[in-house]
């Protein structure tokens, strides 16, 4: 088996919706405590619109040149990486955009962490690889 899973995903300079570029990228297949999920529904929200226009930037987020935008997304676990215990192959999995938010008010370091804006978002045709925790 190859140790890399092809996919596609949405890449945006923060410079508009049309401005959009249909990417491929070779993603590897999960490490030790980390899953490969198939992303099968994205969710678009006022934030991502922000970050696809570049008016994001308003908060403690450093956003990078490029990005994969979108932070919600909902999909299948296809891989499984050694050690992991709680994910098997085939179950139903989630993202959030704030994965470090537990409860209260949003803070500086959980604007600083979410993905889709100054992490890897979820705007993509094929894989996520994530932590199987």
């Amino acid at each position: 088996m190859s140790k890399y899973f092809p996919s596609r995903q949405w890449e945006s300079s923060l410079n508009g919706i049309s401005n959009l570029k249909l990417t491929s990228k070779a993603i590897p297949l999960p490490g030790p405590g980390e899953v490969l999920v198939k992303i099968h529904t994205v969710s678009l929200n006022y934030k991502d619109g922000e970050t696809i226009e570049g008016l994001f930037n308003h908060h403690a987020v450093k956003t990078a040149k490029t990005i994969v935008p979108c932070g919600d997304a909902a999909g299948v676990v296809k891989y499984v990486g050694e050690g992991v215990r709680r994910w098997k192959e085939g179950n139903r999995v989630l993202s959030i955009p704030y994965p470090d938010y537990l409860t209260g008010r949003v803070t500086q370091d959980n604007l600083r962490n979410s993905m889709g804006t100054s992490g890897e978002g979820k705007l993509m045709l094929a894989c996520f690889r994530g932590s199987g925790d």
